[in-house]
């Protein structure tokens, strides 16, 4: 298993381009997020992770991701920075959808 970094895009063009079935989750501190232990992926052979900017997404852009079928995830109750966050996000997801 080995993944792949895409460049950085404007999130409402990332948004447009999910492919159907995809699984996407995205890292944040909302109350709405889950473990990923507890979220059901409806494709194991493309799963994406977001990691937000430093700051953290802003309410707008996790509406229109809840509305798109993204999953929330949560890493704990404390932020990491973005580049922890990215390997921290796909460690745990490896182990939860992979393994």
């Amino acid at each position: 298993w080995l993944p792949t970094f895409d460049l950085p895009e404007k999130f409402s063009s990332f948004l447009q381009n999910i492919e159907v079935g995809e699984t996407v989750l995205f890292g944040t501190l909302s109350e709405s997020s889950l473990a990923l232990k507890k979220i059901k992926c409806k494709n194991e052979n493309k799963l994406t992770v977001l990691i937000g900017p430093e700051g953290g997404w802003s309410d707008d852009e996790e509406k229109k991701s809840i509305q798109c079928g993204l999953f929330p995830f949560s890493l704990g109750t404390h932020a990491l920075r973005v580049e922890n966050a990215a390997v921290v996000g796909l460690a745990v997801a490896r182990e939860r959808f992979i393994l």
